[in-house]
């Protein structure tokens, strides 16, 4: 996967200080330990008064979601051991580590303030987790604080499968089977081995799935509450994975079009604001740099930037322009494919394959579905999933990194298979009550009465 080499590793040392990569003695005293200990206990805590106060705590959703919480944190204990890469062990975890343990250092010298990659080009775009990463390793002394970091992630990881559940409640879908797509959806291999240490996909996906469900709700109906949970997790994911943002305001779009208004004046009276706003937004200062550097980033990750990326054993090579697109949305989607050969990590990630293939045909079955009874629905959702996985398919050249990167397009996914689901399971549970019901107006048949009963009732009425 695209993590850090033996190169790169070499001139983070030049550029952070060689001492950035030793753990010292006090790193691993009783006091350093004692605060991850406090601050894992105290997320847990947060985390079952978060279930109680959303009366779910005795549920199937309160054991799983705590269950989830204690086994990331034990795994982390071992995680960093596993030679599951070509790179065998660390990773891009090690990387926002050491960059927030000099970041934390920076600030026992010059004071705490936000670090971006004007002060470090390692800090990069970004800059939000490894802000925070080392403030917790500022509260420890900037000693090693790893552990309590991964309580962060799986805390936050946590909160996604809660809003991912209550969402597809709200969306209409069966409670049941949106308990068992929870636990499907956030027990796959990705989701345990990247949500076990210091990576930065549990904050995305918590940002996004934050942003895209408070753009649905506010769509049906205003809430303070929404508004204020969604601009907070837009603002931040500008700082985790800024062209997200984009993606994540699609789906009110949509809803804000007014697909569902009989009147056609809606639907284009609303575009046209919508346009005139993004042109007016496009002329300014503001917009300018942001498409300098939307533009800067697609010219990374297509160019130069993705002879890197195919740096490891899960690189593939792919044609280039929008003639490949069809190639590369198959890879995006499908890849790793059964007969891949490759790393103990590639192989996991086939069954996150094989599961995203069962997703995509029930999604699939859900969409024709939606499409006839609730299309509003429907385009919302597919307002994230298709141009997300388009912009991912044109900087594709990673199969692990690929895997990481689409987490959101599968979790979106899921939720459109899973409110199909409660339509399948409504038409079953009535086509079972019309049967009861028709077998209980069928009256019983009577046996035949026997001989010896007929010839005495004949005689007693003669």
């Amino acid at each position: 996967m695209h993590l850090l080499q033996p190169t790169r590793m070499a001139y983070m040392e030049s550029v952070l200080g060689p001492n950035m990569f030793v753990v010292n003695a006090a790193a691993t005293s009783p006091e350093a330990a004692t605060f991850n200990v406090v601050v894992v206990v105290l997320l847990l805590l947060s985390l079952a008064a978060l279930l109680y106060r959303l009366r779910v705590l005795n549920s199937g959703m309160g054991p799983f979601v705590l269950l989830t919480y204690a086994s990331r944190i034990g795994l982390h204990l071992i995680v960093r051991e596993l030679k599951m890469f070509a790179h065998e062990k660390g990773g891009d975890a090690l990387q926002y580590e050491r960059v927030a343990t000099w970041i934390a250092r920076q600030w026992d010298v010059s004071g705490i303030r936000y670090m971006t990659d004007a002060d470090n080009t390692w800090i990069g775009k970004a800059s939000l987790p490894q802000n925070v990463f080392a403030l917790m390793i500022y509260a420890n002394g900037s000693k090693q604080t790893d552990l309590a970091c991964t309580g962060l992630v799986a805390f936050c990881l946590c909160v996604a499968a809660l809003n991912f559940y209550f969402l597809a409640l709200e969306l209409g879908a069966a409670e049941r089977a949106t308990f068992w797509m929870t636990v499907a959806v956030f027990s796959m291999p990705s989701m345990i081995y990247y949500s076990c240490d210091m990576y930065k996909d549990a904050i995305v996906l918590v940002l996004v799935l934050g942003a895209v469900g408070s753009s649905i709700r506010l769509s049906r109906s205003f809430s303070a509450r929404h508004l204020v949970i969604g601009l907070a997790c837009l603002f931040a994911l500008w700082f985790v994975r800024f062209y997200m943002v984009f993606m994540s305001i699609l789906p009110m779009l949509v809803w804000y079009i007014g697909l569902r208004s009989k009147n056609w004046s809606r639907p284009l009276i609303s575009l046209l604001v919508v346009g005139l706003f993004v042109a007016q937004f496009a002329g300014s200062a503001d917009g300018k740099e942001m498409s300098a550097s939307a533009d800067q980033t697609f010219t990374l990750a297509t160019g130069a930037g993705q002879d890197g990326n195919r740096v490891g054993g899960s690189a593939v090579a792919l044609p280039r322009g929008i003639g490949s697109l069809p190639l590369r949305l198959v890879y995006t989607l499908l890849a790793p494919f059964p007969w891949m050969g490759g790393t103990t990590g590639l192989h996991l990630g086939k069954v996150d394959t094989l599961f995203f293939y069962f997703l995509a045909h029930r999604a699939t079955q859900s969409s024709r579905r939606l499409f006839r009874t609730d299309k509003a629905t429907l385009l919302s959702l597919a307002a994230f999933i298709v141009p997300t996985t388009v912009a991912y398919a044109m900087t594709m050249s990673n199969i692990g990194l690929m895997l990481r990167q689409r987490v959101p397009v599968v979790v979106m996914v899921a939720l459109l298979a899973v409110i199909g689901m409660k339509e399948r399971a409504a038409v079953a549970h009535t086509l079972i009550g019309a049967r009861r019901r028709q077998r209980s107006l069928v009256p019983p048949q009577l046996s035949p009465p026997r001989a010896g009963v007929a010839t005495a009732r004949l005689a007693s009425r003669r």
